[in-house]
């Protein structure tokens, strides 16, 4: 299950259901190892701040 992770966070599956499927005990594991694979919302997190 852990090869598939990679496309379960882009596929925009929750880590925390993730987190369950592959096993891992925290979500900080999971985001740690797969945070790679996250969208980089940048812009996204910029325009809320700027409202």
């Amino acid at each position: 299950m852990a090869l598939a992770a990679p496309w379960l966070v882009e596929a925009g599956i929750h880590p925390k259901v993730i987190q369950e499927l592959i096993g891992h005990k925290t979500i900080a594991t999971t985001l740690d190892t797969y945070s790679h694979a996250l969208p980089v919302p940048h812009g996204q997190a910029i325009r809320v701040f700027r409202g």
